[in-house]
This record gives C-alpha cells, structure tokens and sequence, in this order.
C-alpha cells in the first residue's frame, strides 16, 4: 500500500516510506529484477546507507548512485530518476520493469 500512496499524488513521496520498508523491498525487487533475463546489467549504491546492490551480469555495469528511497521509486516507475546520478556522466538505463 505504501507504494500506491505515491501513485496518488497527494503529497505522499518515496521519501516518506519507511527505511525499513525502503532497504526490504529495494532487496525484493533488486533480486527479482536480478533474476530475469532481460533486466539490464547495472550497479545501484545506495547514498544515504552505503549498501550496493546489482542487477545482471556485465563487464559494463553503471554504477547509479542516490538514496535508497529515490533507487527503489525509480526500479518501480514512480520516478524518472532525476535525483539520482550515473557514473560518468552516462544516462540512466531503462529500468527493467519497461521490459
């Protein structure tokens, strides 16, 4: 349910989720997204916890850095990532939920 108070746009952000329920369902979906064969390979560290998770095998995984809150709102398509930065300037990959 917390993830569809955002998807009604009354002011309810992924900064307001819990950072219990952040780092579960950031693992949850992260390993999930791992699993499947056309996820594309990326790196996402976490800013505000140091904690790093990664999708896909790859010689050529970015690396995109932001807090916890803003990776999982992107992976789940409440954002567009614009918090959130890419190692050497690349652009943010299409998140696997587009697949």
């Amino acid at each position: 349910m917390l993830v569809h108070h955002v998807d009604l746009q009354v002011g309810f952000t992924p900064g307001d989720w819990p950072a219990d329920f952040v780092a579960y369902e950031l693992d949850t979906v992260t390993t999930a997204f791992d699993r499947r064969e056309n996820s594309p390979p990326m790196r996402l560290h976490a800013t505000n916890t140091n904690v790093s998770y990664a999708i896909s095998a790859g010689s050529d995984r970015p690396v995109i850095r932001g807090p916890q809150a803003s990776l999982l709102a992107w992976l789940m398509g409440r954002s567009a990532g614009a918090d959130l930065t890419v190692d050497y300037g690349r652009a943010l990959p299409v998140p696997p939920f587009l697949y």
